[in-house]
């Protein structure tokens, strides 16, 4: 009976154990989200291999406002002549109250880096990265990732 007990106190320690190991390595949102926002703001500059990180300075926990939602958004649906335009725009609206209710947050950081432009000449840049997240959420929203207001599809859309 001893050595049943024994074992099964060993297979919870080992199974405990490693439980832990695995998520001591994973990194943690922090991380996630410093790492996301740099890969986004090289996607967008002339010569990603020249990137520098100089520094980062993060605010992962303010709260998702309404007032955040408003000036984020590209588009006033509500003055659209199209009444399809005008239904997605409330419908998105009461989609952003519904996330300010539940507690959705926006992570922010002021990113500051070197690169060079197309001409090879060093510049200094500084973008705004913002991601609204769900604290509860178990996936990391990398899409979501604004930098200077812009989704990625949003600034690839400028771009044409």
């Amino acid at each position: 009976m001893n050595k049943i007990l024994i074992t099964i106190a060993a297979i919870v320690a080992l199974v405990a154990g490693l439980s832990w190991a695995t998520r001591a390595n994973e990194p943690d949102f922090a991380e996630q989200f410093e790492t996301a926002c740099v890969e986004a703001i090289k996607e967008r500059i002339k010569a990603p291999s020249t990137f520098r990180l100089i520094e980062a300075e993060l605010d992962p926990d303010r709260p998702f406002t309404m007032e955040w939602w408003v000036e984020n958004r590209n588009e006033d649906w509500s003055k659209s002549d199209d009444e399809k335009e005008r239904d997605l725009g409330e419908r998105l609206k009461d989609m952003a109250e519904r996330h300010a209710a539940s507690g959705y947050k926006i992570a922010a950081a002021l990113i500051s880096y070197d690169a060079e432009n197309s001409y090879g000449t060093p510049l200094r840049g500084q973008s705004l990265c913002e991601l609204p997240y769900d604290p509860e959420g178990e996936d990391f929203p990398e899409r979501e990732i604004r930098i200077d207001g812009q989704t990625s599809f949003e600034w690839m859309l400028s771009r044409l």
